[in-house]
């Protein structure tokens, strides 16, 4: 039995609606003609499928925590380089260019995770009028500085996540129009 969310107009003054949930049995067992995203105009009910109705599930922490550091690896990989050897954008493209693909691809693929949002704060910030071209050597390390404590940060929460992209904007990166 998957359960969903009915909508159904309120007896009131027939401008609001009220939420319930609502269990959907398989096509064979159901016993009202209610189907996925239907509206029944005789009862005034719309049927919301959960998201798992649409098989989206939940990632365990353990997992979000092993794919975080698996991008933290790859990201450090990149910011290390950079830190060694920026010196013209000619010669770090072909490390910037795979720091911009994980930092994108993990805060697509683990929005959920608090983490994300640090990255996306991050990926705003060196894109934003390639301002990365203009990071020195340093601050790449500075990078790799507040990355790792936040990888290793097992109550990783959203006050964590606004202390490290504040470090971020003392490091010189604006993350401000983001």
């Amino acid at each position: 039995m998957i359960e969903s969310i009915i909508l159904k107009k309120n007896a009131g003054n027939g401008n609001g609606y009220d939420a319930f949930p609502f269990p959907i049995y398989p096509l064979e067992e159901q016993k009202a003609p209610l189907s996925y995203g239907s509206i029944d105009e005789k009862l005034n009910m719309l049927n919301i499928p959960l998201a798992s109705d649409y098989g989206i599930e939940k990632k365990s922490q353990t997992a979000i925590s092993i794919m975080r550091t698996f991008y933290t690896k790859k990201i450090n990989e990149s910011l290390k380089w950079l830190s060694q050897n920026h010196e013209t954008p000619l010669e770090s493209t072909h490390y910037i260019q795979p720091l911009l693909e994980n930092l994108k691809k993990y805060k697509e693929d683990y929005f959920e995770d608090p983490f994300s949002s640090f990255l996306s704060a991050l990926y705003d910030s060196l894109v934003f009028n390639d301002s990365w071209i203009n990071l020195k050597k340093g601050q790449f390390s500075q990078l790799i500085k507040i990355i790792i404590p936040l990888n290793n940060n097992p109550k990783l929460d959203y006050e964590n996540i606004d202390k490290a992209i504040n470090k971020l904007e003392k490091l010189g990166l604006d993350t401000t129009p983001f």
